[in-house]
């Protein structure tokens, strides 16, 4: 899209309805807006009571959504604009346009490569002749001229704004029209002499069946949007968009905003003599089912609900004769001069459930993966039926090589395009391929490494049923005859490889904001006559602007950005983790990662609000961390369960390569990233005992595959950095110390052993040379040592208390510590100096956990746990303030040294609690 568009529209739209409140124009017919849409348009909005419907939603994400567009927030301005003029004249632009509905129709223009709108209003004032009103006011403001234009079909007129483009509209009884393209204003007169059959007629069984005075409508018109898809297409792919024109000819919607959703339920028209649709016509609609065979690398899926084989088999040939495809031909050719009895015809007597094709993106090749899966009720007689036939395909002199993968068999089929044989068309460009059989389905990929990738993909759970993304809150798991399934942000870097430069120049200055779109699904179901129940819906990410501010909010005047201070979010389900504190690398917000005791992983907003949750199957071991995989500064989630390391992005979806896999029970992870180089690498202790490094692709490295130690280690693997040497650290709980090189070398005079058996955590103190380093760590006999990144002791003490009681607890930072011991019925804090802070009295409480923040250098905060319940202590010189809450996990606390505030973020059973402070 060119700039002039952008400009012009926004000078459009305060024209028009400049128009329309100086417009006083009555008269008895009445002509319904939809009647005078012109036959070429892609595709109609019609928005019943704006005021009101403005009002309402402003506060959801999807308008949030359609807002982030340069022509929305132009709009907006000179709707503001509009509403101050008015005002003077004793009219608001809530009073002009009423409780009556708008329409735009949008519509291409071929020589400028533009797209262009008609807009449509009702006339409600009846004071004062419809030109006399504009010629007042050209009276008036002398920047503007009105013209008369008389032409075949009728008259319009032409109002210019100085230094502006022209705009042109006409009224047709109470309704007006304006535009700023003299071609549609002029296409709008013929429409009125001459009615198209699409918009006077078919479109009137919609209209009958929708209430049109209640609903925000949509009207979609494919044949054509397909023309114009075809002409901003590169010459390698016009064919296949064109041919989107015989899919179905339109469809209208009646549309609902939900906060993150857009759905549009209604009816699609398919002539039965020569629309794809229609194929499934017969057919019962189907569940939606295998999303535990759909990897989460999907671009895009298309599915088709198969109840009868044989009859769809028969309506596809009659559609494929009526355009003079000879498919029976091309079958022949495809099996060759076999003498095998298998055929494609008896392909279809098995097929039973839901028929898929998917588009994949692999990032290791940068080559797109096409998979076909085909169902039946009878997998093993289908499999070898398609496999009579895969072998058909190979001359008697050509090998039919099989290959074992895992628990499958891999084979090849030599013909060419196979699903476009089964489909048609829309299908084309598979080449050959290679197919397994897979639970119920025979699933067929383009190359003998992608149909790896999706078995691979498979077995690590990598799949929609993993994954609730794909499906939540939109009706993807409906019984259908048609879906499709389009996950955005993927599919926009392949689509720009696709369109002409212009195309392209639009998602490019949208990408942001197009990339919002989470997830896009579409829907088609029979209704027994030449009509499709249809559902799409869209699914939108959170914007991150226009969160509606209550008494109770903060502001950051750098992102515009809202917060509410307090908040509770109740997820319904045991909260099994702490809050992990994690930023939103768009906005620069804190937010919160937790996990239920289902097992599913959970992201927070700053305002409180629950984003999406992913099912793992194991709690999660130790910390979250958030990592930049691409370098481009966009983090992603990373954590570990017993089994898998897992990496999820902002939106909550699977990174590529992850899971990871490891083998034996995972029990501590770190990330470490050498020289700050975002090469990251993830080292694992697990129960063999062993540690093992993996790159970000996956790859067990040289050293460390595996590296054998002797037992449980006490916390996960420390990774510090002097004078340009990498060490690795490890403490295991049986005293033995370990210090490696990155490479996995043993440091000199390392391992050794404390005999003795010690507890979490380690602290290290990192010096400027290898030698003035050293490390702190205390035992079950409450000792406390000091060695030497030398091997050599320092330091050792016993403290006096309960047996077992000392703890050593680091600060957030990792850069102090403080220690506590109990001591009767007190509990001693002391400083890493071993001067005692201050005591507290038990009372018979049994303390589990206690963490440390340091907040100055004469003040810190200890905040301690029991079951169920917690306290927190501020230390300030001797002064000691106490403050008892509940949870039931260990808090994250963040202190502003600016405002002096706290913000606790605590769990309290299903619960989630933000409060600040003073």
């Amino acid at each position: 899209m060119n700039k002039k568009y952008y400009s012009v529209i926004g000078g459009v739209v305060f024209l028009v309805v400049l128009v329309i409140g100086f417009t006083l124009f009555s008269s008895d017919d009445k002509v319904d807006k939809w009647t005078l849409v012109p036959k070429n348009t892609l595709f109609a909005i019609e928005v019943n009571n704006l005021p009101s419907f403005w009002g309402e939603n402003q506060s959801k994400e999807s308008i949030n959504f359609l807002q982030q567009f340069e022509v929305s927030e132009q709009t907006k301005s000179r709707l503001a604009q509009l509403d101050k003029i008015l005002r003077k004249k004793e009219y608001t632009l809530a009073d002009i346009l009423g409780e009556k509905s708008g329409l735009a129709s949008f519509h291409y223009i071929v020589d400028q490569e533009d797209l262009a709108t008609i807009y449509y209003f009702p006339i409600l004032s009846q004071d004062l002749s419809f030109v006399n009103a504009l010629n007042e006011y050209v009276e008036v403001d002398s920047s503007f001229s009105l013209k008369e234009k008389q032409v075949e079909n009728g008259v319009y007129w032409e109002l210019k704004e100085e230094g502006k483009p022209s705009f042109y509209f006409l009224k047709h009884h109470q309704v007006f029209v304006g535009t700023s393209e003299q071609v549609l204003i002029e296409n709008v007169l013929t429409q009125i002499q001459n009615p198209d059959e699409i918009i006077q007629n078919n479109l009137e069984k919609h209209l009958s069946k929708t209430n049109t005075n209640d609903q925000n409508n949509v009207f979609v018109n494919l044949p054509e949007l397909s023309r114009v898809f075809a002409s901003l297409a590169t010459d390698d792919n016009k064919q296949l968009l064109a041919s989107l024109e015989l899919f179905s000819e339109h469809t209208f919607f009646e549309a609902e905003l939900q906060q993150n959703n857009i759905l549009l339920n209604g009816f699609t028209y398919a002539p039965k003599d020569w629309a794809y649709l229609n194929c499934f016509h017969d057919q019962t609609p189907q569940k939606f089912e295998g999303t535990n065979l759909f990897s989460n690398r999907t671009l895009s899926l298309s599915y088709f609900g198969v109840s009868d084989g044989t009859e769809l088999k028969e309506n596809l040939l009659s559609y494929w004769e009526e355009r003079e495809l000879m498919m029976k031909d091309k079958w022949e050719e495809a099996v060759g001069n076999s003498e095998l009895e298998a055929s494609f015809e008896e392909i279809y007597e098995h097929l039973q459930g839901v028929v898929a094709y998917a588009v994949l993106e692999n990032k290791k090749t940068n080559q797109l993966e096409k998979v076909m899966y085909l169902p039946s009720q009878d997998i093993e007689t289908f499999y070898t039926t398609f496999d009579n036939l895969a072998k058909a395909t190979f001359l008697s002199s050509e090998p039919f090589d099989t290959e074992k993968y895992k628990d499958y068999v891999i084979a090849p089929i030599n013909s060419t395009d196979f699903p476009y044989l089964l489909l048609g068309e829309y299908f084309a460009g598979f080449g050959k391929g290679y197919y397994a059989k897979v639970q119920n389905y025979i699933v067929i990929a383009n190359t003998q490494k992608a149909l790896k990738n999706i078995l691979q993909d498979i077995e690590s759970e990598n799949t929609w049923n993993r994954s609730s993304l794909h499906t939540k809150d939109l009706s993807l798991l409906s019984e259908s005859n048609v879906g499709l399934y389009l996950n955005p942000t993927k599919v926009l870097r392949e689509i720009k490889n696709l369109v002409t430069p212009t195309a392209s120049t639009f998602i490019n200055r949208y990408e942001k904001v197009l990339s919002k779109l989470e997830v896009v699904s579409l829907q088609f179901a029979t209704n027994g006559e030449e009509e499709y129940y249809t559902d799409w819906g869209l699914r939108v990410g959170d914007i991150g602007t226009n969160v509606q501010v209550t008494s109770n909010t903060e502001t950051n005047s750098n992102t515009r950005v809202y917060q509410k201070k307090n908040w509770v979010q109740d997820l319904g389900k045991e909260l099994i983790t702490k809050p992990f504190v994690v930023i939103n690398h768009e906005t620069k917000q804190k937010e919160i990662f937790t996990q239920d005791k289902e097992h599913n992983v959970i992201l927070i907003s700053s305002s409180g609000k629950a984003l999406w949750d992913y099912p793992v199957r194991n709690p999660i071991v130790g910390k979250v961390f958030q990592v930049d995989l691409y370098k481009n500064e966009k983090l992603q989630y990373l954590f570990a369960t017993k089994e898998y390391i897992y990496c999820l992005d902002r939106r909550g979806r699977l990174v590529d390569n992850f899971p990871i896999k490891v083998p034996n029970d995972i029990q501590t992870l770190n990330v470490i990233d050498y020289s700050s180089s975002k090469k990251y690498r993830f080292l694992v202790s697990t129960n063999e005992p062993a540690l093992r490094m993996y790159d970000k692709k996956g790859k067990n490295l040289r050293g460390w595959n595996p590296q054998e130690i002797t037992g449980k280690l006490v916390e996960p693997t420390q990774h510090i950095r002097v004078k340009g040497k990498d060490v690795i650290f490890a403490v295991q709980q049986n005293g033995t110390i370990h210090v490696w090189s990155r490479s996995g070398r043993k440091y000199k005079d390392f391992p050794i052993v404390l005999g003795t058996t010690l507890k979490s955590p380690v602290f290290i103190a990192k010096g400027k040379k290898m030698k003035n380093s050293t490390f702190s760590v205390v035992n079950t006999d409450n000792t406390i040592f000091k060695y030497g990144f030398d091997a050599e002791k320092k330091f050792s003490k016993k403290m006096e208390g309960d047996e077992g009681s000392l703890q050593m607890i680091l600060a957030p930072s990792q850069e102090e510590y403080a220690l506590a011991v109990n001591k009767g019925g007190e509990q001693v804090f002391y400083d890493k100096y071993l001067k005692e802070l201050f005591k507290i009295e038990l009372k018979g409480t049994t303390l589990e956990k206690t963490q440390f923040y340091p907040l100055s250098k004469q003040k810190n905060l200890f905040v301690n746990y029991s079951k169920n319940k917690a306290f927190w202590t501020i230390q300030d010189k001797k002064n000691l303030i106490q403050k008892e809450f509940s949870a039931t996990q260990n808090s994250s606390l963040l202190y502003s040294k600016s405002s002096k505030e706290y913000t606790v973020y605590r769990i309290d059973k299903t619960k989630v609690i933000k409060e600040v402070i003073r």
